[in-house]
């Protein structure tokens, strides 16, 4: 089905797949999961902000 409307309009799936034995990722999904690990541990090393100290 998915081809079917690709064709009426007028695009070719044009997929690209990464795989290492049996495992097989989407290049798409891989960006997404490298991004929101390199978010992760930036949100870990960075210093937290903190507001102006109180006396």
């Amino acid at each position: 089905m998915n081809s079917l409307i690709a064709l009426m309009v007028g695009t070719a799936p044009s997929t690209i797949y990464l795989g290492w034995g049996a495992f097989t990722i989407q290049l798409g999904n891989f960006l997404i999961i490298v991004t929101m690990f390199t978010l992760f541990i930036l949100a870990l090393v960075l210093p937290f902000p903190t507001g102006r100290k109180h006396k």
